[in-house]
């Protein structure tokens, strides 16, 4: 799984999330995870629409903007692993999740 944490320098936000990723990725095998500064390459953040930060990319997908605490961050990447919740990014900071019809069909 790749995780791309798009940032920006004094960014308290991103820091803790940059900590937080540290923890995860040190814990759990399979993370890549690659900060970009968007002072430097803001082209990238446009990509994905990013126009605020911190944002998490993951696998290709926006997943969040703003700040997450560490506990719905495990949860997060936790459901995009299993595939079996469809994040929806939530511009006031949180991600949004609703349940994969074809995973409630299983049921």
């Amino acid at each position: 799984m790749k995780i791309e944490l798009f940032s920006v320098p004094g960014c308290s936000a991103c820091v803790t999330i940059r900590e937080s990723l540290q923890f995860i990725s040190q814990d759990q095998l399979g993370i890549e995870v690659e900060e970009v500064d968007l002072s430097i390459d803001p082209q990238r953040g446009r990509k994905y629409g990013i126009l605020a930060c911190p944002a998490l990319v993951i696998d290709g997908k926006l997943e969040a903007i703003g700040a997450i605490s560490l506990r719905r961050l495990r949860r997060l990447i936790h459901e995009v692993e299993l595939g079996g919740t469809q994040s929806q990014v939530d511009l006031d900071g949180g991600v949004k999740q609703r349940q994969n019809p074809a995973i409630k069909a299983k049921r």
